[in-house]
């Protein structure tokens, strides 16, 4: 059966009614996708704003809850206590009494911040409102050399004194004067420390002392407060003790003469001795021991310095001659505090030279006290030992019982006091400046107790001035 084939330019109805569709939709996506390529997704999807960083918030003022009326207890029955015994209400700060005192870091009456010390233009406040000035702001910072001294035990005829013992044995050394206990004393915090049983065992601790340092300004108005201890010993209490003071200057005695004069505290007419050294330039702090413990006790020192020593860098071993004693002398009697009647002088090994020539004659001192040392190269020799006709004298022999003795027999048949002193543990028997001032640290206390005693000042009186 033949097909008639339709002809070439016959349109299928059907199949354009069939892709029109299809055509449409492309068309519409092309141009969709070419939409997307000019103007990006932000165009069909846009993005939403981003927030503020800062917000706006307005802020209500809350509610105060209501103040309850305070209802005040009863006690419950049987109670003792009182409303009376009971501790009174806190009350809030108002304004400061007229008649108020300023606040001070220390409560003496003396050392109350002054308007030229404060730093907020002089503005002086009372209560919290003290403006402190910087000085008072400050950390005080303090070494072991503030620490060092005599403290007298309050209510007791006690002194305590804290040695450097650093160059032996590298710490404080604590010293009880009424038994006589010296121990090492332990660093265990910024201001305590403590010892133990002897001089060369810390353990197990059996005391300990606290250290409250107070420094000093002259401008400051917290001079008249001492430096303190809180010394907690063996057999309980605790004792407290107030570091004593004394004055201590440099001064000039004479034209070209120069010395350092240790008095002690009060008004009273005081004795006082002329110090004079063995040959060499030494700080006053190497006889600072002796002076100190005589001003304990109420007696004045002047130790000189040779003329020659401002010059460190020479090799120079000058002497006090015995003009400078004569001159120490004279400024001693002349000087307020002093009676003029009991001016002495002692001599610590060569020093006993040129302090002779000023003995028996017109004006020459009241009495000698002298330390000779058998270690010291400058000591007199006993073949030259000789003593004062008219003045009574008082002599230390330090050395072996051989060498006292021989000492002792040169000054027989004179008016003279001879005491045989032992070398004490630790005497350091070299020939060096250093081991010089060693050994007086070590016999310079009790040399000193056995004078005092000798010159009729046997104990200190609460004044710091001896009986």
């Amino acid at each position: 059966m033949l097909h008639a084939t339709p002809p070439a330019h016959h349109l299928d109805i059907d199949y354009i009614s069939l892709k029109g569709p299809g055509v449409l939709a492309s068309l519409a996506l092309h141009l969709i996708l070419v939409a997307l390529a000019v103007f990006g997704v932000d165009w069909i999807f846009p993005a939403p704003a981003p927030e503020p960083l800062v917000l706006d918030v307005t802020l209500e003022e809350l509610e105060k809850p209501p103040v309850e009326d305070a209802v005040e207890t009863p006690l419950p029955p049987g109670d003792a206590t009182s409303q009376d015994d009971l501790p009174p209400q806190t009350v809030a700060a108002g304004e400061p009494d007229q008649g108020a005192k300023l606040i001070s870091a220390n409560k003496s009456d003396e050392a109350v911040i002054r308007p030229e010390h404060m730093f907020f233009g002089g503005s002086l406040k009372q209560g919290n409102e003290v403006r402190w000035s910087l000085r008072a702001l400050g950390a005080e910072t303090y070494t072991l050399d503030d620490y060092l001294g005599s403290y007298r035990i309050r209510g007791e005829d006690r002194i305590i004194r804290i040695l450097d013992g650093r160059k032996k044995y590298g710490a404080l050394l604590f010293h009880d004067v009424q038994t006589d206990t010296l121990r090492v004393l332990t660093r265990y915090g910024d201001k305590i420390f403590t010892y133990g049983p002897s001089l060369e065992a810390t353990e197990p601790v059996v005391g300990s002392i606290t250290f409250l340092p107070v420094k000093h300004r002259a401008e400051s108005g917290d001079v008249e407060i001492p430096s303190r201890i809180l010394w907690l010993p063996e057999n309980p209490p605790m004792k407290y003790g107030e570091m004593v003071r004394f004055d201590e200057r440099e001064v000039v005695v004479a034209a070209g003469l120069r010395g350092h004069l240790t008095t002690p505290p009060g008004n009273a007419a005081a004795p006082a001795v002329v110090w004079v050294a063995d040959a060499g330039c030494r700080s006053h702090f190497a006889y600072r021991i002796v002076a100190r413990e005589l001003a304990l006790h109420g007696v004045a020192m002047l130790s000189l310095d040779p003329p020659a020593c401002p010059d460190p860098g020479k090799d120079v071993r000058p002497l006090v001659t015995p003009a400078h004693v004569r001159q120490g002398l004279e400024f001693l009697r002349a000087r307020p505090g002093v009676d003029p009647a009991r001016v002495g002088v002692w001599a610590r090994n060569g020093g006993l030279s040129p302090a002779l020539e000023v003995f028996d004659a017109a004006g020459g001192p009241a009495f000698l006290i002298t330390i000779q040392e058998e270690v010291d190269q400058d000591a007199l020799t006993p073949d030259l030992v000789r003593a004062p006709k008219n003045s009574r004298s008082l002599w230390f022999l330090v050395g072996e019982g051989a060498w006292a003795a021989r000492m002792g027999e040169s000054l027989a048949g004179r008016s003279v006091d001879t005491r045989a002193v032992e070398e004490p543990r630790g005497y350091d028997r070299r020939t060096v400046p250093d081991a010089d001032i060693d050994r007086l640290k070590l016999v310079g206390p009790a040399c000193t107790a056995m004078a005092l005693e000798w010159l009729g000042v046997a104990s200190a009186s609460p004044d710091g001035r001896g009986e």
